[in-house]
């Protein structure tokens, strides 16, 4: 099992299913449009987003360290998102 396939859920037809909040971040932060945020079972989050072309190459570049995005919109959006669960 890669690394991956721990935090992507199968999706629904045209969205992509995260609950790593770093990875939703990354996401976020280069173009992929948020389309809601669902509790989880296990105190988590999962994160959907529209399933656009690329998004598969993105979350692999993601996992393997080789994503680039603008630090700081990575980390506008970190805080965003951690908002957004704490008031859940």
């Amino acid at each position: 099992m890669n690394k991956s396939e721990n935090h992507v859920i199968a999706p629904s037809t045209g969205t992509r299913e995260v609950t790593n909040i770093g990875l939703a971040a990354y996401l976020s932060s280069t173009g992929y449009t948020l389309k809601e945020i669902k509790p989880s079972t296990r105190d988590r989050q999962i994160f959907v987003f529209d399933a656009n072309n690329g998004i598969d190459e993105d979350i692999m570049l993601f996992f393997n360290r080789k994503a680039k995005c603008c630090p700081l919109t990575f980390w506008e959006n970190m805080k965003n998102l951690k908002s957004l669960v704490e008031i859940r």
